[in-house]
């Protein structure tokens, strides 16, 4: 057994006397001497400590020293942390007295408002008994007063005068006991040139009433002329003119009546009349009668508008409110409203319902000869709401002062002017008004949503639109006034889609020749002005059709989808260009990290973006279950099923059809019988006797053979379901 051991290994860096082999020795085991021992053992090389002789050790009040100047060091800093911190507590601690008082301050401010809330309430309720305490108690002083109109002034006219007026009716009418100059409390002529009589009873009224209506029944029925000034004597230089006799009603109960009388008129009602002061209207004819009484009946009236229309209307506007005489401007269950305060006649106003969930501003502009509210949805849609009373015929002030309002809006991309004008715009309009009313308007770039009468054979209720968008315009039949409604559908958040929709692109120098090549004589001889336009605009438009032609828009500017805006189609033609470059360059990481961050954020906001559209389009359509459906088959995406049984019969030949349905049916069998592959791999064995029958089966045919004992205990036995014996 050899005891040579193999030599450590030596670091190459470290330089050792090359060390001495000798062959083998007899004297191996017998000692060395020293000169053989210095030839074998490697001496360690390491840095005596001499070495460090040259660095001067540290001495220990140095040292001292040195532990001294760090910890004034740090004794310095920690008192400037010390007197920071506290000076933070103590801070703190004002903060924190002063959130407790701002606290109990708010609590005792809130408090308050919820005191003054309620006082409101209760003042509000207050002011509505006393008014209806006020319209009880002006009614009973109206309960013996009648109302005679359509009656001419005479000259010289006083109150003896007035009371033979009124006797001389008593006697046309055929009373039974004529009118005693003791039976009238007082007689005199209102600001509206009516005869107002009070009696001394209301008998009397009432009897007077009853035969006016009696009378004119029966002349009606005669196809007599009804009660006239002819029939009470009066100056024969006066042309007859029909009288009305009516109850001297409150301001109140006539707006009331106003209404009802044009709903029968709409044959929204069978009737409406009045009686000992009050309004009473049948629904049908064979309904009781309602007392209708309160302003809040209109609004029921309006309320059923709204929701029979099954729109979610965002604004409401109504003109010639008459807000002088209404103290309480009615609420609508969803909106908040803005008026005007500046009405001047008692049939002025604009009121404006929005709905609360709009962040609104608006402001009432100085309109002459008009009221109106500019009420401001966002920075590029405004609606104007405007009301010009008829009184005032001439319209240049108000023209112009119009002019100069719109030129202040004239920054707004959305702009939508209504309200009762009280100008007559049918294009064949005999208001010479209108011309230079629609001038101002066109000068402003509006166009006219339509041009349909609103009230009897005039177009007085105008819908003025400047916008780019897509908008809806149409005239709506109502009973609760005596105009008809206008409303405007728009969606301000669509965009217009122009995957369909090809453009036209003008070369402008060609239409500058065309144009120069026009022969306008036709034109100027021509004496009929509409002619004249209609020759010219027909000129213009042929040169620019021809020097037109039509481009179809880039597939990276279509919007397909509503919820993709301008800024998500710029998103996603930058997401495509770094797809590209990276397709160039494959290679590239920093390419390519860039490419995956910009499509994820590019996912994630396309993705939010249909979320927020979708959850707005459900929170639209839950309250109509139909088109809430729609929704959601749209969300989904679940395509209209196809209804086959319609497919089945041809309307061409429907009993050629009908027996291609019969030879379907009765070839299923023999079709799948052809399809089935040859029985040659039946896995499980046939008994003698089904072999013997099988040989006779035809290739690719389809058989039940009867089951015999053997297939069903081979049946048993290969099924997994076989109890364990």
């Amino acid at each position: 057994m050899s005891v040579v051991r193999s030599p450590p290994l030596s670091d190459p860096n470290l330089r050792t006397p090359p060390m001495e082999h000798y062959g083998s020795d007899p004297t191996i085991n017998s000692s060395s001497t020293a000169n053989n021992l210095d030839n074998i053992i490697v001496k360690r090389h390491k840095r005596n400590f001499s070495e460090f002789a040259s660095h001067a050790s540290l001495d220990s009040s140095e040292i001292k020293s040195m532990f001294a100047e760090i910890r004034t060091q740090q004794d310095v800093k920690f008192e400037a942390l010390t007197s920071a911190l506290t000076t933070i507590i103590a801070q703190n601690q004002d903060i924190q007295k002063s959130f407790d008082f701002l606290t109990s301050q708010y609590d005792g401010l809130s408090s308050k408002v919820s005191c003054l809330e309620n006082e409101h309430l209760e003042y509000k309720k207050r002011v509505v008994n006393l008014e209806k305490k006020l319209h009880f108690m002006e009614r009973q002083a109206r309960s013996s007063t009648i109302e005679i109109r359509n009656i001419p002034k005479q000259p010289n006219e006083n109150k003896q005068l007035i009371s033979k007026i009124v006797q001389n009716i008593g006697v046309s009418l055929g009373l039974e006991a004529p009118f005693l100059d003791t039976e009238f409390k007082d007689i005199y002529r209102s600001k509206s040139e009516a005869l107002v009589v009070e009696f001394t009873c209301t008998h009397r009224k009432e009897s007077l009433l009853a035969e006016y209506k009696k009378f004119n029944k029966a002349r009606r029925d005669n196809k007599e002329p009804l009660l006239n000034t002819s029939l009470i004597r009066l100056p024969t230089s006066v042309p007859p003119r029909p009288i009305y006799i009516s109850e001297y009603l409150t301001v109140k109960a006539r707006r009331v009546f106003y209404v009802a009388r044009e709903s029968v008129k709409n044959k929204m009602l069978a009737a409406a009349w009045t009686s000992f002061g009050k309004v009473y209207v049948k629904k049908d004819e064979g309904s009781l009668p309602v007392h209708v009484e309160e302003e809040e009946d209109l609004v029921q009236l309006i309320n059923t508008l709204i929701l029979r229309s099954h729109i979610d209307w965002h604004v409401i506007i109504l003109t010639e409110c008459w807000l002088p005489a209404t103290s309480n401007i009615p609420d609508l269950d969803g909106y908040n409203f803005v008026a005007t305060s500046r009405n001047k006649t008692q049939n002025e106003g604009v009121v404006m319902y929005y709905k609360k969930h709009l962040i609104v501003s608006f402001e009432e502009p100085d309109i002459s000869d008009a009221n109106s509210i500019i009420l401001k949805l966002n920075s590029d849609t405004c609606i104007i709401g405007i009301y010009r009373p008829p009184s005032k015929k001439d319209t240049t002030d108000f023209t112009n002062s119009l002019d100069v309002n719109l030129s202040k809006l004239s920054s707004y991309k959305n702009l939508f002017l209504c309200g009762d004008m009280n100008i007559d715009i049918l294009p064949n309009t005999s208001d010479k008004r209108s011309y230079d009313y629609l001038n101002c308007l066109a000068s402003h770039c509006f166009l006219p949503g339509h041009n349909l009468p609103t009230r009897e054979r005039s177009c007085l209720d105008h819908m003025m639109v400047k916008t780019k968008l897509e908008a809806v315009c149409f005239v709506v039949e109502s009973s609760i006034t005596d105009h008809e409604c206008v409303a405007l559908i728009i969606n301000l958040k669509s965009q217009l889609d122009y995957s369909r929709n090809p453009f036209f692109r003008i070369n402008y120098a060609t239409l500058d020749a065309a144009v120069a090549k026009l022969n306008f004589e036709d034109i100027l001889n021509c004496d009929n002005v509409n002619q004249a336009t209609d020759l010219l605009i027909s000129y213009l438009s042929s040169a620019i059709s021809a020097s037109s032609k039509v481009l179809k828009t880039p597939k990276r500017q279509r919007i397909n989808k509503p919820w993709i805006t301008l800024g998500l189609l710029r998103c996603m033609n930058n997401r495509d260009n770094l797809h590209k470059k990276l397709k160039k360059d494959p290679g590239n990481e920093v390419l390519t990290t860039t490419y995956r961050r910009y499509r994820n954020y590019c996912s994630t906001l396309l993705k939010k973006a249909k979320r927020v559209h979708d959850k707005t389009e459900l929170e639209n359509a839950k309250d109509n279950k139909k088109k809430l459906w729609q929704v959601i088959k749209s969300i989904g995406g679940f395509r209209k099923t196809v209804d086959l049984s319609s497919c089945l019969v041809s309307s061409v030949n429907p009993e050629g059809s009908v027996n291609d349905v019969n030879n379907y049916f009765a070839n299923i069998g023999r079709k799948l019988a052809e399809q089935t592959n040859n029985f040659s791999n039946i896995i499980l064995p046939l008994s003698s006797s089904i072999q013997s029958s099988a040989a006779y089966i035809p290739s690719k045919s389809l058989v039940l053979l009867p089951t015999d004992e053997h297939e069903a205990r081979e049946a048993e036995r290969r099924s997994p379901l076989r109890a364990e014996t």
